[in-house]
């Protein structure tokens, strides 16, 4: 059985621009990934499904992420730096979008149990109501 996902597939792009205002140069480093239903580990797929899934292009894609991270012209622009960070933006609002799924998952599983206990209270309560009018027939 899968336990973790798939990694994320993160594309980046690199902008470079002249801030009107100020007239610094800032270099921007764009991260994009989507997110698939093979990259969700397999017991919160339906969860985070329900809970991120926009109209999507493809059978298995569940939705989009973005980061972004601006150098500005006091900094040293170096690119692999402001991909490191817009990746690490990336995952971290994968990470809370699986946790808020496992949190879901682990309430609807709660809620399960509450309800087989229900059950099971309302079976051994119907089973002897049958013993005993078996036994007065």
């Amino acid at each position: 059985m899968r336990i973790k996902g798939d990694p994320l597939k993160v594309n980046y792009k690199h902008i470079d621009y002249t801030n009107s205002k100020t007239g610094e140069v800032c270099h921007k480093t764009i991260a994009s990934c989507t997110v698939l239903t093979y990259n969700v580990p397999i017991q919160i797929v339906d969860a985070f499904c329900s809970l991120f899934e926009k109209e999507s292009d493809g059978y298995s894609e569940i939705c989009k992420i973005y980061a972004e991270t601006v150098c500005k012209g006091g900094d040293s622009y170096d690119p692999k730096v402001g991909e490191r960070i817009a990746r690490k933006k990336i995952m971290k609002r994968f990470m809370s979008m699986v946790r808020q799924a496992s949190d879901k998952t682990v309430k609807n599983l709660q809620n399960d149990i509450e309800d087989v206990k229900s059950l099971s209270v309302a079976s051994a309560k119907c089973r002897d109501d049958i013993i005993e009018f078996l036994q007065n027939q």
